[in-house]
């Protein structure tokens, strides 16, 4: 099976660009994609966590593109697990390097050739979602083995995000608003930002309740559940211990500024109706929002959850991702 993949993918390498454009789509949109197939749900873990970092990013015409320093260490405080890296050993982040060379694929197609640092597998890869080692991009964050590009085309956006087995990666060049077929499709009906504190945990904790919300559709009737959707906030769904929304140190806190982000975007659209909010009111002593009314409260264990209700003739898609210590909720209406 391993072999009939690499054989795939070698010809749609051949192909160029595993099928860069879809349909109808605007020339200055490059797009890769690299198979899951067979992949442990820990693997496939640290690529969704990776991705999260790079979703959105952008990258300047000028400017130097460090996977290490935008997908930053993969260490069990930053929520990676352990499992297979390219090479067959568990470690730390295993599969995040898949990232970058699906990050790769795409760079090649919009035209950068030359790299300052690269690095790949060889004949030590022993994964199937490049067609062979000399193909696979390695990448550790501890021993400073980079993949480092300058970017002298133009302004680059990056889309990455795991669809049906598949981990895709989209640069956009220019206007990324302008480009058809970008994943983030529709009009933007909705947004909100929050800044992240300097405590870690809350951060990781936010992160982690906002990548299992981004990418969430709604059509007319159906209603989203902050609870269902994000889980419970445990040890072992990742989940730090960190101080919450009123000062007290518990499991998953910080993950309510998620659920704040997400409420500031959809509060004012007209085909949303609240169903259950809850706030920290007076007992709010954070600072990623502004208003106590705004800080959103969400409780797992105590039942306390977050819903609204899309009453549109459309379908609405809500994207979360981080730049920069920023936590960004963009919500398109298609």
């Amino acid at each position: 099976m391993k072999k009939l993949i690499c054989m795939l993918l070698a010809l749609l390498i051949a192909a160029g660009s595993f099928g860069a454009f879809a349909d109808g789509e605007a020339a200055n949109a490059f797009q890769s994609y690299t198979t899951l197939y067979a992949s442990s749900d820990a693997k496939i873990y640290n690529v969704e966590l990776a991705a999260e970092r790079l979703n959105g990013y952008v990258l300047e015409k000028g400017e130097v593109f460090s996977f290490n320093e935008i997908i930053g260490p993969r260490t069990q405080e930053y929520g990676y697990k352990v499992a297979e890296n390219g090479r067959g050993v568990k470690v730390r982040g295993g599969g995040a390097a898949q990232l970058a060379t699906t990050v790769y694929y795409a760079v090649m197609d919009a035209g950068i050739n030359a790299f300052h640092e690269l690095h790949f597998y060889g004949d030590k890869f022993a994964d199937n979602y490049a067609a062979s080692g000399d193909m696979a991009v390695l990448v550790d964050y501890a021993s400073e083995t980079d993949f480092v590009f300058y970017n002298y085309l133009g302004d680059m956006t990056f889309y990455a995000e795991v669809i049906n087995g598949w981990l895709s990666c989209k640069i956009v060049l220019g206007d990324a608003e302008s480009v058809g077929g970008s994943i983030f499709q529709g009009a933007m009906v909705g947004s909100a930002t929050t800044a992240f504190a300097s405590d870690k945990n809350q951060k990781t904790n936010a992160l982690l309740a906002a990548g299992s919300i981004s990418g969430i559709t709604l059509t007319y009737g159906q209603t989203f559940s902050f609870n269902t959707i994000v889980g419970p906030r445990t040890q072992e769904a990742g989940y730090k211990l960190a101080v919450n929304g009123r000062g007290a140190k518990v499991r998953g806190g910080g993950s309510a500024q998620a659920a704040s982000t997400l409420y500031l975007a959809v509060k004012n659209l007209p085909n949303v109706y609240m169903v259950e909010k809850h706030t920290y009111g007076d007992r709010y002593n954070q600072t990623y929002v502004t208003f106590p009314e705004d800080a959103i409260m969400v409780d797992y264990s105590g039942a306390k959850d977050f819903r609204f209700t899309y009453y549109g003739n459309k379908a609405l898609t809500i994207y979360m991702y981080e730049v920069s210590g920023i936590l960004y909720c963009n919500v398109y209406e298609r």
